[in-house]
């Protein structure tokens, strides 16, 4: 879907995304003045005031929150929780275990958290990108994701294959959504291993 077809709050928190990678990348200390960086927290802000937080008030939320923490960051401020209270909207509107309870969707049954979720997609990237390094991997999931041998692994890798699609919104895994950051922090930002992730 391009970035014309999408609502407002979509576009909005796909700027955030590109913010919450870039600064990954640069630091927080070299996004001050970074005309990208500000180009695309401005471009939040302005899909923002198009939207009516009531339409869907937790996602609404979760990405005000987002925008709030990233221009705080900026600005040498305290973030206030504010990386905590998006973890929870975020789970508010997917579903999976929280710390904190906003309400909106209860949780799906045994579904993870989103950060759970994003360490497993990571597991199945660096399981298909490295062979040769999957007892290391093995021995990181171990803690990481609870999946601490080499079967528990390859099935957690062929049941997010079967189930994915490269268009989101078909994709029967959770894991589906996480997949194109994780690639790219492994193929351009020299992520090897499941502890670089976390």
């Amino acid at each position: 879907m391009s970035e014309e077809g999408k609502n407002p709050l979509d576009r909005a928190g796909t700027a955030l995304l590109h913010a919450a990678k870039l600064q990954a990348q640069l630091g927080p200390q070299n996004t001050l003045k970074n005309e990208g960086y500000c180009a695309l927290l401005a471009s939040a802000r302005r899909n923002l005031e198009l939207v009516d937080p009531l339409s869907e008030p937790h996602k609404f939320s979760a990405t005000k929150t987002a925008l709030e923490t990233l221009e705080a960051i900026e600005r040498g401020d305290s973030a206030l929780g504010g990386i905590e209270i998006f973890k929870a909207l975020v789970e508010s509107v997917h579903g999976g275990k929280r710390d904190m309870d906003f309400g909106g969707r209860r949780r799906q049954g045994p579904k993870v958290s989103v950060d759970q979720a994003f360490l497993r997609a990571a597991a199945v990237a660096l399981w298909e990108e490295f062979p040769e390094q999957r007892d290391q991997l093995v021995s990181e999931a171990r803690t990481a994701i609870g999946a601490g041998t080499k079967a528990k692994l390859r099935k957690l890798v062929e049941n997010h294959n079967n189930r994915h699609d490269a268009e989101i919104a078909k994709s029967g895994s959770p894991l589906s959504v996480h997949m194109r950051l994780v690639r790219d922090l492994i193929e351009r930002h020299g992520y090897r291993t499941l502890n670089d992730f976390a």
